[in-house]
Parts: structure tokens; sequence; C-alpha cells
């Protein structure tokens, strides 16, 4: 979400224990109603990683003849 988001409306779509994955920072401060991740389960997290090469080069990777996931 790089434009001002409206958190509230994003969290509102999440199922219960969903997660709202946030990458890149909104120009301004951004506030919602706490209480709809503790009500719900739900979490909200981010990261200022990364520009438009990095996720390329992952999904170009995901995308490879016998890339799977792997687990431990």
């Amino acid at each position: 979400m790089s434009a001002s988001p409206e958190v509230s409306a994003h969290l509102s779509l999440l199922g219960l224990g969903g997660a709202l994955a946030n990458v890149g920072a909104p120009p301004d401060p951004v506030s919602f109603n706490v209480f709809s991740l503790l009500g719900n389960r739900r979490s909200m997290s981010g990261s200022l990683i990364g520009g438009i090469r990095e996720p390329q080069e992952i999904l170009d990777f995901c995308a490879e003849p016998g890339s799977v996931p792997k687990s431990r």
C-alpha cells in the first residue's frame, strides 16, 4: 500500500486469523481501530524492503520448473 490507505477497510476483508502485510510506507500516518485486530485474531505487519527488481527476481525464481516449497 503506497497510497494513503483506509486500513480499517482492508482489515475488514480479512477472515478470522487473517494477516495484512504492508510493503512500503504510506506518505501519511495511518490510524485504525485496534479492536479490528484483537477481536478477530488478525495481524498486521510491514516491511520497507525491496523495490520492483527484488520481487520480480523472487517471482521469476518461483516460476522456474522444479521450484517447490521447502519445510523442515
